[in-house]
């Protein structure tokens, strides 16, 4: 008996001990994401992907994609031919922020093509527009191939592959014509077309067929076969920074029309009446940015920053104009743009140039232009910071190559001035300096 005790407390023992093993389970990791408790989620997740469970790569990177991109990236990758979840995930996340090297792109690229002729119309898409993302990589040729691809496996509008390509390498106006004919035999599969055939009107300008496909894509929101989001994109291509007040009407009214579902468009809808005030009643403005506060602080705070910064229909205030930045510095960039400016112009007293370099210099590595022309200014004129002519120049070129005619004068005239060292320099601080943005490394 003394011996049968002593067993039984051995067994109660080893039970006690297992049961304060942890044991991974992906039912348990998704429970405590949801709940908040990451660490939880992302030890479980990360013992699973140890064993070799794709899926808990796919979670993994689901869980790093809100605030590190790059991270996410590592983790899609990992699981890249062992789940088709993958490429896809890691295709959106390189068309929306360009994160991966060649290399990258070259694994990518074969899991998109085995995917499209699988017959996926989403990896196809995705395909085509991350060709057109990196025309330094891609050409014509590539597109055309996966188009074929596309279409042996039976793939709806796989035509209109071309188009996003157009778009994307900056000949879409040389082919109005093409395009036209296939987005008109496409929108009842591609609901993309309706912007693609609003920014040919505009380019055409045909006024009478932009009317025409106005009040289609009106009908048709009503009607419940466009969504608030395809609504938006129309009115985004009538919004283009070259827009003039005419076509920017339009947009607002398209705006106004999701506005109640969608809070981007209440945004844009900020954004058109900032550039041209006289087409929104006095107040307005201001009454439309209460409202996107409430829905969204960080944009209503970026907006509400602007109205102080350049005093619209309230007295100009950069006092207030830094505060409500610097609430949304975090999260968007364009708020970093204009701190910058207002350190470095002292407009709250004094200039305070290293602030404005930091600031513009992170607004700039996350994708706005108007950062990098600020930065190359900078360093052209010598003000607060020691002149460098080749800073001046990688930044000049780093914004010309986003389409900023101020860049692409300053750019020209820097180089025309520069020795062949400066450009030397340049061009090698210039490669180092994409690369970094592309992959962070």
């Amino acid at each position: 008996m003394r011996f049968l005790a002593h067993a039984w407390t051995l067994l109660v023992c080893a039970l006690a001990v297992s049961g304060c093993v942890r044991v991974p389970d992906f039912s348990l990791a998704r429970r405590a994401a949801a709940e908040g408790d990451l660490e939880t989620a992302r030890w479980h997740l990360q013992e699973l992907a140890g064993r070799g469970y794709a899926a808990a790569w796919i979670d993994l990177g689901d869980m790093a994609r809100p605030h590190d991109s790059r991270r996410a990236a590592h983790w899609y990758r990992q699981a890249l031919g062992r789940d088709p979840r993958a490429a896809l995930r890691l295709a959106r996340l390189q068309v929306a922020e360009g994160i991966l090297d060649e290399e990258g792109l070259r694994a990518l690229e074969q899991e998109l093509l085995e995917a499209a002729a699988r017959g996926n119309g989403e990896a196809f898409r995705l395909l085509v527009r991350m060709y057109a993302s990196r025309p330094d990589l891609y050409r014509r040729a590539d597109v055309d191939r996966a188009i074929a691809a596309a279409r042996a496996a039976g793939v709806a509008a796989a035509g209109y592959g071309l188009v996003p390509w157009y778009r994307g390498n900056g000949t879409f106006g040389e082919h109005l014509p093409e395009i036209k004919a296939v987005c008109q035999q496409n929108l009842e599969f591609v609901p993309a077309c309706f912007a693609d055939l609003a920014r040919v009107s505009v380019l055409s300008g045909s006024r009478e067929g932009l009317d025409r496909l106005l009040r289609e894509v009106t009908q048709r929101y009503h009607d419940g076969r466009l969504s608030a989001e395809e609504v938006v994109a129309v009115a985004d291509t009538l919004a283009e920074e070259d827009a003039g007040p005419g076509l920017a009407k339009d947009a607002l009214a398209l705006y106004g029309a999701v506005a109640g579902e969608d809070t981007r468009a209440m945004v844009r809808q900020a954004r058109l009446i900032l550039r041209f005030p006289f087409l929104a009643e006095p107040g307005r403005l201001l009454a439309l940015v209460k409202q996107i506060r409430q829905k969204d602080p960080d944009q209503g705070n970026l907006l509400m920053g602007r109205i102080y910064y350049e005093g619209r229909q309230v007295p100009r205030d950069p006092v207030r104009a830094e505060q409500c930045f610097l609430a949304a510095a975090g999260r968007l960039p364009a708020a970093c743009y204009y701190l910058g400016r207002i350190y470095g112009r002292g407009y709250l007293g004094r200039p305070d140039h290293r602030r404005a370099l930091a600031y513009l210099l992170a607004a700039a590595r996350s994708g706005v232009a108007r950062a990098d022309l600020a930065l190359a200014e900078m360093f052209v004129r010598g003000r607060g910071i020691r002149a460098n002519p080749v800073y001046g120049l990688l930044f000049a070129s780093l914004a010309a190559d986003r389409g900023l005619a101020r860049a692409v004068d300053l750019r020209d005239r820097l180089q025309q001035a520069a020795s062949p060292d400066q450009k030397q320099q340049a061009g090698f601080l210039l490669e180092q300096e994409e690369a970094w943005r592309r992959t962070g490394r």
